[in-house]
């Protein structure tokens, strides 16, 4: 919560049940839920959950504000839910833009920060505060299998709603937490991240000089603008192909066919950090050439 600049956090076993716990406990068929075209599985699974009326926009703000002009008039709630970093094509959501819909059209807003938390924004906070927006979301969720190295999931928000959601989130109240020695380690992690900002900064510096390597070689890497970089094939059968060679030759990456991404949309997804150094990232960019 301190990370995030708001007054409590809720922890899941997983980022997935804490989608599914927190949008099914706060919607329900009476509502409605505007969800990106490209969002995580586990937002959308938790709108069927909650059997709330899930209105999908395409992968652009302009698709979103049509739709909740179109049902401005909506008597129920409504809840915006989006990545703030797309996991399969690294981009990075406009929130502020997204939030001025919001306020225009009264809905609520949710931001899964499952890919922000720890590399975007000053502190490594995420989303909101990349845009200088921090503690101005109305709840904030992500993992801590990601930069945080470790396991389960958080949401974070104002103290009622935290409070709410543990008496009615059921994917918290009948599951287990996580370990205490898990824990401990995500807390050891977010105090190093704290207590040592040039970690972020190595990071920047890797993303920026790996992307624009591949940029300059021609590869397709869409609108990527975080530590997921993906490299766009198209065809899924030459996408396992090209994942096979890089994996022949020592490069991890993973490999994204259908359902992962749409059909003709197939892709490699590499991630970049702080640890990694000019020389792997060399390597790394050799390999997926020489492919």
């Amino acid at each position: 919560a301190k990370l995030k600049g708001r007054e409590d956090c809720i922890v899941y076993p997983s980022g997935y049940s804490a989608n599914l716990g927190c949008i099914s406990a706060l919607t329900s068929r009476h509502d409605l839920v505007f969800t990106d075209a490209i969002n995580h599985m586990s937002i959308q699974d938790g709108c069927k959950l909650a059997g709330a009326q899930r209105k999908i926009y395409d992968h652009s703000l302009t698709s979103l504000e049509k739709s909740l002009a179109k049902y401005a008039d909506h008597p129920g709630g409504k809840l915006i839910v989006t990545d703030g970093v797309f996991s399969m094509h690294g981009d990075i959501v406009d929130l502020p833009r997204l939030m001025k819909l919001a306020e225009r059209y009264g809905a609520r807003v949710l931001v899964d920060d499952a890919h922000a938390t720890g590399v975007l924004g000053k502190t490594g906070s995420g989303t909101a505060e990349h845009f200088n927006m921090k503690g101005q979301v109305d709840l904030e969720l992500g993992t801590m299998s990601k930069a945080l190295s470790g396991l389960g999931g958080f949401v974070c928000a104002d103290g009622e709603v935290v409070e709410y959601l543990r008496f009615y989130s059921n994917s918290y109240v009948f599951a287990a937490t996580i370990p205490a020695a898990v824990a401990a380690g995500v807390i050891a992690s977010i105090d190093v991240m704290l207590r040592e900002p040039e970690r972020l900064t190595k990071l920047w510096d890797n993303i920026y000089y790996f992307r624009t390597l591949l940029l300059n070689a021609g590869f397709d890497l869409e609108h990527s603008d975080s530590a997921i970089i993906p490299v766009v094939v198209g065809d899924d059968a030459k996408t396992l192909l090209f994942g096979r060679a890089v994996r022949a030759r020592g490069l991890f990456c993973q490999t994204v066919v259908f359902p992962g991404v749409s059909v003709g949309d197939a892709r490699l997804r590499i991630s970049v950090t702080s640890e990694h150094t000019r020389e792997d990232l060399d390597e790394a960019y050799a390999i997926l050439v020489a492919a």
